[in-house]
């Protein structure tokens, strides 16, 4: 399993209008390739007076589906942000894959 998370900090003035094209745009976009197997969005719990801070966490079953949701999705995304939100937003991604699953 393949996990891609974009950490994104958004600008209090911008939080719901950017949120909802996430979930309301982005996201369907995204579950209708059929690539994703999940997506979560998290809210990092922190207190700072410059924007609140997310977690986009995209799950995927290979490299190859995510080498496709990367270059169709992502990279688009990537680009709507910068061009739209470039001064309100600020993000960083990491790939991580499934080493080791550890039951309680």
């Amino acid at each position: 399993m393949y996990l891609f998370n974009t950490t994104i900090k958004i600008d209090h003035k911008i939080v719901d209008e950017l949120l909802q094209f996430i979930t309301q745009i982005h996201f369907q976009e995204v579950k209708q390739s059929g690539l994703v197997t999940s997506i979560d969005l998290y809210k990092i719990d922190e207190n700072d007076l410059d924007g609140n801070t997310y977690s986009l966490q995209y799950k995927f079953h290979s490299a190859g589906t995510f080498d496709q949701f990367y270059s169709l999705y992502d990279v688009k995304f990537k680009k709507y942000l910068n061009g739209k939100y470039a001064f309100e937003v600020v993000f960083f991604s990491t790939i991580l894959k499934k080493e080791t699953k550890f039951d309680f």
